[in-house]
């Protein structure tokens, strides 16, 4: 048998306005335009125009951030997702087609402290925890920034977490608000290697060694 080698290459060119065309082994081509401030980079694309009549548009803020990602054909046939953030920079808000809004909130040391989804609003920017307590779904830390609890508003899968004094998780328990609380415990070896997981529910107890 005679073989041939053939060589498959992506081809990247650098043009004008600090757009890349990337031509791939099937000769098909997309542009990608960056935000470009003091010292233009491309680790923030603003414009795709993909292979086969896609585009995608990304608004960004001063930092950086993406506050609006729209994916869209060349005719009228478009969608958004859109993010805003709070006055410290942090991400408050979440809008996506599926599931509509997800507000978001944040403890003095920038861990998610609480979160609500799928709220249908007309309401603008970040709202208040106390505004979307029907859905809200609550975490607490450790000095360690570790999560300790995450309770929700119907207090079905409120969750606690212990943990070793070297950090590794020791218990999770989950509650349902039933009655029906399962713990799961976990074991390790000297080198802190997960040796085994045990579930327990009731009467019923099953170990994973």
């Amino acid at each position: 048998s005679i073989f041939t080698n053939r060589v498959v290459a992506t081809v990247n060119a650098y043009e004008t306005s600090f757009v890349t065309r990337t031509t791939n082994a099937r000769g098909n081509v997309t542009l990608t335009q960056y935000q470009t401030l003091d010292q233009p980079t491309t680790d923030a694309p603003v414009y795709i125009q993909h292979p086969g009549g896609a585009y995608t548009d990304i608004d960004r803020d001063i930092f950086g951030k993406p506050e609006i990602l729209s994916r869209r054909d060349a005719a009228t046939n478009s969608i958004s997702r859109k993010y805003t953030y709070n006055t410290y920079q942090e991400l408050c808000r979440v809008f996506e087609p599926e599931t509509e809004n997800t507000f978001l909130g944040y403890d003095l040391a920038g861990n998610l402290e609480w979160s609500a989804s799928g709220y249908t609003t007309t309401a603008i920017g970040c709202l208040a925890k106390t505004s979307v307590a029907a859905r809200r779904a609550d975490r607490a830390y450790d000095s360690l920034n570790r999560i300790t609890s995450l309770t929700f508003a119907d207090g079905k899968g409120d969750t606690t977490y212990t943990y070793h004094p070297d950090g590794q998780q020791n218990v999770l328990i989950v509650d349902n608000g039933d009655g029906n609380i399962v713990s799961t415990t976990y074991a390790y070896n000297r080198r802190r290697l997960l040796t085994s997981e045990r579930m327990d529910w009731n009467a019923i107890h099953w170990t994973v060694s």
